[in-house]
């Protein structure tokens, strides 16, 4: 036996020691034996040996050996028993009872037999599996020779192997695993644990380790994995995976890693000397290193409006690894919108063309040494307000040279002209003044993208301007200042200046000065309007005024009725191109009329009822002429027609004036713009006593004449009615009252122009709405016949009611309604006057039969007394005719004076000389009259005369006649 230990060997009957056989001390190698003569009671089944080795200075070690069966044929017999190498002896049993054990012999009794157990326990450093033989033999001195048998033990222990596994080729900033994998090959499960270590290298940056796995020592390159006893034996394994990530140092490197195993009970891989997996070497390439490329492929080379342009992006990776996650965003300038982007065939294996949308593509792979092309289409805005359309691309994950990724695309030069009034010598800013000089300039822009050179320039003077000077080799000629050969930068300006005189004075009806500027060879534009190349310099303002009847109270139908309103709107406007501030327009209450306030009154100086001639103003502000049409502002000014209307007004006259200006003479020039002539609607209704012929005793046929005068300056209309107001007691009808008329239009209800007459009965005497000439007379008689009974009678007198006198009325209705009225008293002798007055041409110096400025009128009147009573005085009133001349004589050779109505002071004498008008008698009278420029501007000259005459002792009475001349051209 070896290895320096000390074998005893003992007989075990049961567990209990009972001899020892042998001892023995050997070297590192030897042998020894021993014999032992077994007494009888050694001898037995329960009887076995057992072997304790002791290792000289080291662990004991223990040596079973079971079922050593001792067959002993003689009497005594020698047993010996080698324990292999690597087991050490522990435990014998089954030393049989009766067995004999004398030194180093075993003494069998004949017939006997004896099994001896024992076990051993395999040193840990034996190392890897192993196959123990063990041999035992047996000699006695009867059988020198030894018997032997043997038997053969497998021996198992774990068997560890540690592999790892990773990339081949890793990249920068990618991360990628290292694979660690224990296999248990041996024949038993790992009894310890197992430590795994694996020193990352440098410059690979550790990731998230997995369960069981950690930093050892922390925040260290070194990672420990510990797998615990029980890896299964036959193949059983586990792993690890380390994630880890190349960072730039080691771009263009190789990176080589290797894990070891110490433990688990495998004796080949002990912690001290752990085993070590075979290297894995990693390559990691340089870095991928993307550039990018934009041109402009096709369109341009200047940007027009609503063009497509093309573009090329070239995307090269001349690094040693793909790029991933490779981006490039579209950022096109103001007015290019991006319409499409496509990737250009082929595309390389290593590369993947990624998506793409009209912002850009994203996702993109380029492989090392590979390229990818992408065609790009913009298109451009119309119209273009841009002067250079640029096409820039922003990449993510590779780089553009500078000014590589842009693609600038001019528009082609573009000059816009501004011209400007900037400087005059005038007064008045903004307004051409007669003679001022105008300067102007005018700014060339070039709005494009590349210089704009040989620009010519022409700008038209206005004809009412002349030339002054002009700078930049500016030339005149033929109305126009040229400039040639001049150049605009891309993006910049060149001003020029002109200067202008006005004409003085500036010719009637220019309103504007106009200065207009061109690209020479272009179509100019229209001016006015005014804009950028037109510039309108206003003259003066240029006013005018203008007045016409708008509305009307009662009827809407331009003439002037007694007491209606009549509305004026007033329009001042301006041809002139400046605004006419504070305008002060001038009124004056007309003739015949008084001034009628509306709600807010804006008129100064006058108040409600202001009287005729009463001064009138308000103050306005005048727009300025635009686009060719005059700026206007309109007022109304309001008045009240008088009522009654006096005798000869056939207008209302109403002229109006601006700041203070003198008025227009209305009644010589109706027709100016600042005049409004409305004709009046002037009927005159008079109604007289013509007769009271006595027709018998106690009879009378009482005859009324009723004119119906137009003294207006419209025809007219009427309807006339007469009623009967006679004493109700002592004045009867005898009969049909009885109308005619002269130029009116009877009734046609009343039967020959007769009526049964009744007391306080209208009656219709005319046809309805009878027309009424301008200066037109129509006269009615109405005579009825009627018994007086003074025995009865009451309310004889008149007294201007109805019922007193024989009191008759009549009334129109129409145009104007008047009323008219006559009475004579109920007594035998009534005091009568009439009057009827004529006119003619009687003078007519072109002889065309119109009356002319200076041809004369007459006039024929006569006088007659159709009463009973004598009358005296007789006096003719005529205001119009400045000379009356009567007959000495009348018409029955009674010398009659007439006493002319201007003649104011008259005595008894003159009375007495006049004589007296006998009733049944007349007497005629005459006067002219020189037409005037005015009665021609009104056509219609109104004359109205009164006759009067006074009963000796008795009343006055008069009569009124008016003859109308309307003979005009």
């Amino acid at each position: 036996m070896g290895n320096n230990r000390a074998v005893s060997a003992y007989i075990y009957r049961g567990g209990t020691q009972t001899t020892l056989l042998a001892t023995y001390n050997g070297g590192n190698n030897g042998t020894g034996t021993f014999s032992h003569v077994l007494t009888p009671a050694e001898i037995g089944n329960n009887t076995r040996i057992r072997f304790n080795a002791t290792q000289v200075g080291g662990q004991n070690s223990y040596l079973y050996v079971d079922n050593v069966r001792f067959s002993c044929i003689g009497t005594t017999a020698a047993v010996r028993d080698n324990i292999p190498a690597g087991a050490n002896a522990d435990l014998i049993n089954g030393i049989p009872a009766n067995l004999v054990v004398a030194g180093d012999s075993l003494v069998l009794d004949p017939g006997q037999s004896m099994t001896v157990s024992y076990q051993v326990t395999i040193n840990p450093g034996l190392g890897g599996p192993q196959v123990i033989t063990n041999t035992a033999s047996a000699s006695s001195v009867e059988v020198p020779t030894p018997v032997s048998g043997s038997a053969t033990v497998n021996v198992v222990f774990p068997d560890l192997v540690v592999t790892k596994s990773g990339p081949a080729t890793a990249f920068v900033g990618t991360s990628y695993d290292y694979t660690i994998t224990l296999t248990n090959n041996g024949g038993a499960a790992t009894t310890v644990a197992a430590t795994i270590t694996d020193v990352i290298p440098t410059g690979l940056t550790i990731g998230t380790l997995p369960a069981g796995c950690v930093l050892n020592p922390p925040a260290s390159q070194t990672v420990q994995c510990t797998v615990p006893a029980g890896l299964a034996a036959g193949g059983g394994n586990v792993s690890f995976v380390i994630p880890v990530t190349p960072t730039a140092a080691l771009a263009g490197t190789s990176v080589q890693n290797t894990a070891t195993v110490g433990g688990g009970g495998d004796p080949g891989c002990p912690l001290a000397t752990p085993c070590v997996s075979p290297p894995v070497d990693t390559n990691i390439p340089t870095l991928a290193n993307v550039s990018l490329t934009k041109v402009l492929a096709s369109g341009g080379p200047t940007a027009e409006a609503g063009e497509t342009l093309t573009y090329t992006v070239t995307l090269t990776n001349s690094g040693g690894s793909a790029a991933t996650g490779v981006e490039f965003a579209e950022a096109p300038s103001a007015g290019l919108t991006v319409t499409g982007i496509v990737v250009n065939a082929p595309v390389p294996g290593g590369s993947n063309a990624g998506t793409c949308t009209v912002a850009g593509c994203t996702g993109i792979t380029v492989g090392a040494g590979e390229t990818l092309s992408y065609t790009v289409s913009a298109t451009v805005e119309n119209p273009l307000t841009q002067t250079v359309y640029t096409n820039l691309i922003t990449p993510t994950g590779g780089s553009c040279a500078p000014g590589a990724c842009e693609v600038d695309t001019p528009t082609a030069a573009n000059i816009t002209l501004l011209k400007a009034l900037t400087a005059e010598s005038g007064t008045v800013a903004g307004v051409a003044e007669p003679g001022e000089t105008l300067t102007y300039t005018i700014t060339l822009t070039n709005n494009g993208g590349v210089n704009a050179t040989g620009v010519g320039i022409t700008d038209v003077l206005d004809p009412n301007v002349g030339f002054v000077s002009a700078d930049n080799g500016g030339v005149f000629g033929a109305g126009s200042v040229t400039w040639t050969g001049l150049t605009v930068n891309a993006g910049g300006n060149l001003v020029l200046t002109v200067q202008t005189q006005v004409a003085d004075p500036i010719a009637a009806g220019v309103t504007q000065i106009l200065n207009l500027v061109h690209v020479t060879g272009s179509t100019p534009p229209a001016c006015p309007p005014s804009g950028p190349q037109c510039v309108i310099t206003p003259t003066l303002a240029n006013l005018a005024v203008s007045k016409v009847l708008s509305g009307e109270s009662i009827t809407a139908d331009g003439i002037a009725e007694p007491g209606e309103v009549l509305t004026y709107t007033i329009t001042v406007s301006n041809a002139g191109g400046t605004v006419a501030l504070n305008t002060i327009i001038n009124e004056v209450v007309p003739q015949n009329t008084t001034f009628f306030a509306d709600s807010p009154n804006i008129w100064v100086g006058c108040v409600d009822g202001s009287p005729a001639g009463t001064a009138c103003d308000t103050i306005v502000d005048v727009p300025a002429q635009s686009g060719g049409t005059p700026g206007t502002i309109s007022v109304d000014f309001m008045v009240l027609v008088d009522d009654p209307l006096a005798v000869g007004v056939t207008s209302i006259f109403n002229a109006v004036a601006l700041n203070d200006e003198t008025p227009p003479d209305c009644v010589a020039l109706p027709g100016s713009p600042g005049c409004a002539v409305v004709p009046t609607a002037n009927l005159r209704l008079t109604k007289v006593v013509d007769s009271v012929t006595p027709t018998g005793p106690g009879r009378y046929r009482v005859t009324y004449r009723i004119d119906v005068v137009n003294l207006g300056g419209s025809a007219g209309s009427y309807t006339l009615t007469d009623t009967f107001g006679f004493p109700g007691s002592g004045v009867v009808y005898t009969g049909n009252a009885q109308v005619t008329t002269t130029g009116g239009t009877i009734n046609p209800a009343l039967p020959g122009g007769q009526y049964t007459p009744s007391n306080g009965t209208m009656v219709q005497i005319s046809d309805n709405g009878v027309g009424l000439a301008i200066g037109a007379t129509h006269t009615y008689t109405v005579s009825v016949p009627i018994g007086v009974q003074p025995g009865n009678l009451q309310g004889g007198t008149c007294t201007g009611t109805s019922g007193n006198g024989l009191y008759n009325s009549a009334s129109i209705t129409g145009t104007t309604s008047l009323d008219s009225a006559a009475c004579a008293p109920v007594v035998g002798d009534v005091p009568l006057i009439h009057l009827v007055k004529t006119v003619t041409l009687g003078v007519d110096a072109d002889g065309d039969n119109y009356g002319d400025v200076g041809d004369v009128l007459e006039y024929e009147f006569t006088i007659s007394n159709p009463g009973a009573l004598p009358l005296t005085p007789v006096q003719l009133f005529d205001p119009r005719l400045q000379s009356l001349q009567c007959d000495p004589l009348t018409i029955g050779g009674q010398p009659l004076r007439v006493i002319p109505g201007d003649e104011l002071y008259h005595d008894e004498f003159d009375i007495a000389l006049g004589g007296a008008l006998q009733p049944g008698d007349e007497v005629h009278c005459t006067g002219t009259y020189t037409l005037t420029a005015a009665d021609v501007l009104r056509r219609q000259v109104v004359n109205t005369a009164t006759a009067t005459g006074t009963a000796v002792g008795g009343p006055s009475v008069s009569s009124v006649s008016t003859a109308i001349f309307t003979m005009f051209p």
